[in-house]
């Protein structure tokens, strides 16, 4: 079986209609099925509400009810780095995930997490840097953008409990803004359209094969190798 974890039911709405799922638990996350994934079996959606804590809870309760053997969290996320290939509308597959907000207070950054990004999809390869704040501050930009190149409020939180399970987690991310101090109202304004380009790309995930590649994705710009960036460890 296949889930698909989400913040808000604003991002879940267009996949619940695409994948003509049904509503099976509205408390304590609002968990939908689906028999969209043909061969694969069937599709858990679940919305886990937004933030780190959320994340990991809806996350793992989800992994210890049912047999899931591959787990994708969709969502929105900013960028940290000045790149051609990040631009709003931009969907990307994340290779390693890691929590931001130690930075600045004496601790030494969390080890990331790997993901499992897959190959043939044209998503650029990006790290990601979860944190329990949105940005839009240029001083804490340009931090955070020592671990990766793009930031969200759950990914990281998401794969490292998907990584306890042993649980193979593919985050796939849509950029909305530059996560700078005037890109609030360019979030509001992209997210609607990013949200649907997600949705859209979700069927398309769903018949690649149940166990998703390793490694480097073939095909797919890697601005991880461009900028020379990587997660500290």
């Amino acid at each position: 079986m296949i889930a698909l974890v989400l913040a808000t039911e604003r991002e879940a709405h267009p996949l619940i209609s695409l994948l003509a799922a049904t509503e099976v638990s509205d408390t304590p996350f609002p968990t939908w099925r689906s028999a969209a994934a043909g061969h694969c079996g069937d599709v858990l959606l679940r919305v886990s509400g937004v933030g780190k804590v959320a994340a990991a809870a809806a996350t793992a309760s989800l992994l210890a009810a049912e047999k899931i053997h591959w787990l994708i969290n969709l969502g929105a996320c900013g960028v940290l780095v000045d790149s051609d290939l990040l631009t709003p509308g931009t969907l990307c597959q994340v290779r390693q995930a890691v929590e931001g907000d130690r930075l600045g207070m004496g601790d030494r950054a969390a080890t990331p997490v790997e993901c499992h990004p897959i190959d043939g999809e044209g998503l650029v390869t990006v790290n990601l840097v979860t944190t329990d704040q949105p940005v839009f501050d240029a001083d804490r930009r340009r931090r955070l953008a020592v671990l990766g190149q793009v930031v969200d409020m759950e990914g990281a939180a998401v794969a490292r409990t998907a990584a306890w399970f042993g649980v193979p987690c593919l985050l796939v991310k849509g950029i909305t803004d530059a996560a700078g101090p005037d890109d609030r109202d360019r979030l509001r304004a992209n997210l609607a359209p990013v949200i649907e380009t997600l949705a859209q790309k979700v069927p398309v995930l769903l018949q690649h094969p149940s166990s998703p590649a390793r490694g480097r994705a073939e095909g797919s710009g890697d601005v991880c190798a461009q900028t020379g960036r990587s997660p500290i460890s």
